[in-house]
């Protein structure tokens, strides 16, 4: 039981943490158009956890943000702040 606890909250800190590296570095915010791996959309959303893209074929994908964070991604065009 505490084996299973402990991976779930490794899990969910680093998450967590890349959350925190999102929101704290400003390198994207919710609006910019991205290419993430092999698809191309825009941010809908940055929360604690994970990260919601919407794809130009109106595709959504919710990411947690250590794996947002640890993929291929380039910024195509970013939003005016």
């Amino acid at each position: 039981l505490s084996f299973g606890l402990g991976w779930a909250l490794k899990d969910l800190l680093s998450n967590l943490i890349a959350g925190l590296v999102i929101t704290f570095t400003h390198r994207f915010n919710a609006g910019d158009l991205i290419s993430y791996n092999d698809s191309i959309g825009k941010i809908q959303s940055i929360g604690s956890t994970l990260t919601v893209l919407r794809s130009n074929d109106d595709k959504q994908f919710v990411i947690p943000n250590q794996l947002f964070l640890s993929g291929k991604m380039t910024i195509i065009s970013e939003t005016e702040d």
